[in-house]
């Protein structure tokens, strides 16, 4: 299993294991700059952010030899997650850079077409990740609802069989901003919660 993830700022991106004398594995990014490297769950397949300088959009974009933009086209890439399969990722996306328009959700074969398109159910403002549980049936990302009553945000749960979306109702964890879901198996999720602050730090963890 990798351990950490090192990415270079230009051409390329690099995976590393933690364990020492684990082997790193280069990755074939061309000219994209890379943000965030997200590696796949067979550890050889990687996927990552880059920022498009001149419309100053994220896509999301497949590493190889040939690299394959996964994003839709016009659309700026808010978050992203693999399927377990390996062979699709969700991908949560908005048109243009504005704020106030909703996040989509979208299934993503690796050849970078869409296999599926969720309807949207509420209009949310997706960031801070995503997750797909390991079964496959569900996502949990964290996101505002647009509209005038929700300044902080929730984490929300997407049901990938129906495409029902619903705010998920968290009992005793830190009220302010949740970011950064991961599954720790098909019920539970831990991730962050609390104030951002650069004085007092980041969100605590829960589960």
């Amino acid at each position: 299993m990798l351990g950490c993830v090192l990415a270079a700022l230009t051409v390329s991106g690099c995976l590393a294991g933690a364990d020492q004398g684990s082997e790193s594995m280069e990755l074939e990014t061309g000219d994209w700059g890379v943000i965030e490297v997200l590696p796949g769950p067979d550890e050889e397949s990687a996927a990552f952010f880059s920022r498009d300088p001149t419309l100053l959009t994220t896509s999301l974009v497949l590493a190889g030899d040939e690299q394959v933009v996964l994003s839709p086209p016009g659309t700026h890439t808010r978050a992203a997650a693999w399927m377990p399969s390996g062979e699709q990722m969700l991908v949560a996306y908005a048109d243009g850079l504005s704020g106030s328009n909703p996040t989509r959700f979208a299934l993503v074969d690796l050849d970078g077409e869409v296999e599926r398109q969720f309807p949207i159910v509420e209009d949310l403002n997706a960031s801070f990740g995503m997750a797909v549980s390991p079964d496959g049936r569900r996502a949990i990302f964290p996101a505002q609802d647009l509209g005038p009553n929700d300044e902080e945000g929730d984490l929300w749960s997407l049901d990938l069989e129906s495409g029902h979306v619903e705010v998920l109702e968290l009992r005793g964890a830190d009220p302010g901003v949740q970011q950064h879901p991961v599954f720790v198996d098909d019920e539970r999720v831990a991730f962050g919660a609390g104030e951002l602050s650069w004085e007092f730090g980041g969100p605590n963890g829960w589960i």
